[in-house]
């Protein structure tokens, strides 16, 4: 057993450091773990208008198959190299320009195009060979549902589901005829348009408008999930007739009737998680075992799934990950106090794939944590501890009762153990 006092180890126990050994010894074994605290301090890196990012309202994050990453904001497209940023504003006068500055989501097909959701333009599709956008907007009956896009999907088949203001789309987009009924498109040359319009239960579609569309999710088994304020259905498409059959697989009570919550995959556990007030887990993709993980206090959340299995939920003014093997819990804060403010605005969070956790924020740009950067860890930073005790290996108490865990490939960890108030609260009885 060693003792370290500030900078200095010693083998020897004084009285008062034996004293000192005996109660932590025996508040480890009597403290209840439901009032332990866990928390992390993380180095971020932050991007912001400084940097060359265009707004600092962020919608929707994607990485590229080249490695790029692009940000949709409030004020136009932000491509990011890694060094520098390229900003796509619209043009009222150049009909090839981005629909809008105002853009709510952003993805990638598997054939490379990239996408871009505005709020009141309709979708683009981004033509990086020639730099032009082309549009999709709603008008006459193979349209577009809504110009208010929310979110872009893509199922197996190629196909797209686009998540819009008055409910989901299917778009299929095909290099010859499907019928009479979708004409070959004058903006993307040799190609036709089918969009099917999706429709769930009777009772959904008429408080819609007041609830909000329904949201939509595709697994890693291409299996189509949708959600609204109450239920997760299941949708089977048949390709040939151009029908689905919709069938509810699991309903929870309303948290709030205008939130309608998401659907998240765990791919190396095979679970899926629902993000009610209370986060359920639903063990290798069965609506029968759902059970709860956690309970969030924010109705609305932003989340993500690193590349060691941690999920990542913004909670209230904070950061929360989840260990999903383990279940354990840690709070979040950056090692730079200014950033607290970004980390209490979280839009948007998205794990690329090198294993880097990019946060879209609410006006304060992007935070990005690099965990392969993740050397030096400054903890503690409002505290002064002058006394540390290992108890074992990588596990260190301070005299203000913090454990600290070290462990190798992973970020320090902390866990307030007792208030140290209260210990002299009750030792002045």
């Amino acid at each position: 057993m060693n003792i370290l006092i500030g900078s200095y180890k010693t083998d020897k126990l004084t009285l008062f450091e034996k004293s000192l050994h005996v109660i932590l010894f025996f508040l480890l074994l009597t403290i209840s773990n439901a009032f332990a605290q866990t928390y992390n301090s993380l180095s971020f890196e932050s991007l912001n208008i400084n940097n060359g990012l265009s707004q600092g309202f962020i919608s929707s994050i994607k990485q590229d198959s080249r490695g790029l990453m692009w940000f949709a904001t409030s004020d136009g497209l932000n491509k990011y190299d890694g060094s520098s940023f390229t900003i796509y504003h619209h043009d009222p006068d150049d009909s090839t320009s981005i629909g809008s500055d105002d853009l709510t989501s952003l993805f990638e097909d598997s054939k490379g195009r990239l996408w871009i959701g505005t709020r009141s333009n309709g979708l683009d599709l981004f033509d990086r060979e020639n730099n032009v956008f082309r549009h999709i907007r709603h008008g006459g009956p193979n349209s577009i549902w809504s110009n208010d896009i929310q979110d872009i999907k893509e199922d197996r088949t190629g196909a797209l589901w686009i998540r819009t203001k008055k409910g989901i789309d299917r778009l299929e987009i095909s290099t010859r005829k499907t019928s009479e009924n979708s004409p070959v498109s004058t903006l993307f040359p040799g190609d036709t348009f089918l969009f099917t319009h999706i429709k769930l239960d009777s009772a959904f579609e008429a408080r819609k408008d007041k609830y909000g569309s329904e949201k939509i999710f595709i697994d890693s088994r291409n299996h189509i999930l949708i959600t609204t304020n109450n239920s997760i259905w299941e949708l089977k498409y048949h390709t040939g007739v151009h029908s689905y059959n919709l069938k509810r697989k699991y309903s929870y009570p309303v948290s709030d009737s205008l939130f309608i919550p998401d659907l998240l995959e765990d791919t190396i556990q095979h679970n899926l998680l629902l993000n009610t007030r209370k986060m359920i887990q639903f063990r290798h993709y069965n609506f029968g075992t759902a059970k709860e993980i956690y309970q969030h206090q924010r109705s609305q959340i932003s989340w993500t799934i690193d590349k060691n299995n941690k999920l990542w939920i913004s909670d209230k003014s904070r950061i929360v990950q989840i260990q999903l093997q383990t279940g354990v819990v840690q709070n979040i804060f950056p090692d730079d106090p200014l950033q607290n403010k970004i980390l209490n605005a979280p839009t948007i969070f998205y794990t690329d794939r090198s294993g880097v956790v990019w946060i879209g924020s609410g006006g304060y740009g992007v935070l990005k944590y690099d965990p392969e950067k993740e050397l030096f860890h400054h903890i503690l930073p409002e505290l002064n501890p002058y006394q540390l005790l290992e108890i074992s290996p990588g596990k260190i108490i301070t005299n203000t009762f913090q454990e600290i865990t070290i462990k190798k490939n992973q970020p320090v960890s902390v866990r307030q153990l007792i208030d140290p108030e209260l210990l002299k609260k009750n030792s002045r009885k």
